[in-house]
């Protein structure tokens, strides 16, 4: 693993850590071509909303929260995401926002989307993707 790669996929790890979602705790860090932090996001509910019924509908995704908090463009930047890859939807907007780079743990742990979707949109956009296999790399 990079120097580069595995500091980011850290911090995302540690970002993954403030969400409040009992279940699911993700990460993103969006950083620049010269690796200065642009954004990170969690993944939780929108400002000032305690999700009490419906958790999924009203979660707000990691990657989409960070690139909501970047407040400036990000084409050409990169996401790192802590600890599963991005879903299709969420893989979607990180195109459409112009992000050139993801990388990620290829942990399948969740059992809520196909991550061989998201990669399949990820080369069809030809987004550059990097999934590194183990997590313990990053201790």
């Amino acid at each position: 693993m990079l120097k580069w790669d595995r500091r980011f996929l850290r911090l995302a790890r540690e970002v993954s850590s403030w969400s409040k979602d009992d279940k699911w705790k993700v990460g993103a860090v969006i950083v620049d071509r010269h690796n200065h932090i642009v954004s990170t996001g969690y993944n939780g509910p929108p400002t000032g909303i305690d999700i009490v019924e419906n958790k999924d509908a009203q979660t707000i995704h990691a990657e989409v929260n960070a690139i909501l908090q970047a407040n400036r463009d990000v084409r050409y930047c990169t996401m790192y995401v802590y600890p599963f890859m991005p879903c299709a939807t969420c893989a979607s907007i990180i195109i459409q926002s112009g992000i050139g780079f993801v990388i990620t743990i290829d942990e399948e742990i969740s059992d809520k989307w196909n991550p061989h979707i998201t990669e399949q949109i990820f080369e069809d956009a030809h987004v550059n993707f990097k999934k590194y296999d183990r997590l313990s790399e990053l201790d």
